[in-house]
């Protein structure tokens, strides 16, 4: 299964498969996925965007051509030479298949 992973940077024209595959992962989130709730693809690419992310990655599985994962990267708040990963989502069914690790 996850030998047909690629991580990627995102790209707006995949706003409509990741807020997909929130959707399909909210449940596995205590308070939620709150970007998921309700938005069209443009609205949930234009409040991904708005964020204190220095960049955000995707995980596809390129066998079935939909996104598996996500990460966002943002600036350490207290040193600049690092940065955090204040979010990391894999889809449930490919959970324990190391793509977090990657």
């Amino acid at each position: 299964m996850s030998s047909n992973i690629v991580i990627r940077k995102y790209q707006e024209i995949d706003a409509a498969e990741l807020l997909r595959m929130w959707k399909e992962s909210q449940h596995g989130w205590p308070m939620g996925l709150s970007m998921a709730s309700g938005n069209s693809p443009e609205q949930f690419n234009s409040n991904l965007l708005q964020g204190n992310e220095l960049a955000h990655y995707i995980a596809v599985d390129t066998a079935k051509t939909r996104v598996v994962g996500y990460c966002g990267f943002s600036a350490s708040p207290t040193d600049e030479r690092f940065s955090n990963l204040p979010l990391l989502n894999v889809h449930p069914e490919w959970q324990k298949h190391g793509i977090g690790r990657r």
